[in-house]
C-alpha cells in the first residue's frame, strides 16, 4: 500500500494555483500577439514589395493605376443612380480608359451608364460596349471568367507580351484586350487570343506606344502634397 501510494503523485503536488496559471496564460497571450505582430509586418513588407514589383513594370503611371482603382470603386454606385439594371453593368479601367460590357434594358439606359461614368474624375475615354438584354446565365458568366483566364495564360506562355501591359475582359465569347502596347504586341496578343477556345470574337482597344516608350522607365512620381483649402 505504501510503495503504491509513494509511487502515485499527490494531485496537490502537482497543481498550478490559479494565480500562476493566469499568468501563464497572459505570458502565452502576449507572445503570441507579438509573432502575430510581427507576422503581419512580415507579411505587410512582402505584399508591399510585390505590389511595388508589379508597379513598376506598369507601363502606367502610378497616377493612372491609382485612378483606374478609383474609378472601378465609384463606378458602382454612379451606375446605381444612373440606370435601373446597374449590377448586369461590367467596368473596367486601364490608363483612366473605361470600358463598359454587360446588358442594359434599352438604349437609353445604355447612354445613361455611358454618360454616368464619363462624368466620374480622371476619365478620358469610355468604350460603350453594353447590350441591350436581359443579361447572361451565370454559367455563361463563369464561363467568360474562365475565357479571360485561358487568354491571360496563353499570353504568359507564347510571350513576347507581358502580362501586365494587357487587360483582357470577356463578355458572352467576345474577348476584350486594353493595354499600353506597341504594334507588334498588338497584333501578337490579338493572334493568341483568338485561337483560344471560346473566344468568339476579338476586340482591341489598344493604346499604341513607341519601341523606344516600350522601355522608357518609369518616372519617378510627384512629392505628395497636402491638396490646398477648399480644393
Amino acid at each position: 500500500m505504501n510503495a503504491a501510494h509513494s509511487s502515485t503523485p499527490d494531485a496537490r503536488s502537482t497543481s498550478v494555483p490559479r494565480s500562476s496559471r493566469l499568468s501563464a496564460a497572459m505570458l502565452v497571450g502576449a507572445l503570441t500577439l507579438v509573432t502575430v505582430s510581427q507576422w503581419g509586418c512580415v507579411a505587410a513588407a512582402i505584399t508591399g514589395a510585390a505590389v511595388g514589383a508589379i508597379s513598376a513594370h506598369d507601363r502606367r503611371t502610378l497616377g493612372a493605376q491609382t485612378d483606374d482603382g478609383a474609378i472601378e470603386v465609384k463606378s458602382p454606385q454612379r451606375l446605381l443612380q444612373a440606370i435601373r439594371n446597374s449590377t448586369a453593368v461590367n467596368v473596367v479601367s486601364f490608363n483612366r480608359r473605361v470600358l463598359l460590357t454587360g446588358q442594359v434594358l434599352d438604349e437609353a439606359e445604355k447612354k445613361a451608364a455611358g454618360d454616368a461614368i464619363t462624368r466620374l474624375d480622371n476619365v478620358q475615354a469610355v468604350y460603350n460596349e453594353l447590350t441591350v438584354g436581359s443579361g447572361v446565365s451565370l454559367l455563361r458568366q463563369a464561363n467568360d471568367g474562365y475565357v479571360s483566364t485561358k487568354v491571360k495564360g496563353s499570353l504568359i506562355e507564347i510571350g513576347g507580351v507581358a502580362a501586365n501591359h494587357v487587360k483582357v475582359a470577356t463578355e458572352d465569347g467576345v474577348v476584350y484586350l486594353m493595354g499600353l502596347v506597341t504594334r507588334a504586341e498588338a497584333d501578337r496578343a490579338a493572334a493568341v487570343a483568338a485561337r483560344v477556345s471560346g473566344v468568339r470574337k476579338v476586340v482591341t482597344l489598344w493604346e499604341l506606344i513607341s519601341e523606344r516608350d516600350a522601355f522608357r522607365p518609369e518616372p519617378s512620381p510627384a512629392p505628395w502634397s497636402t491638396p490646398a483649402a477648399g480644393k
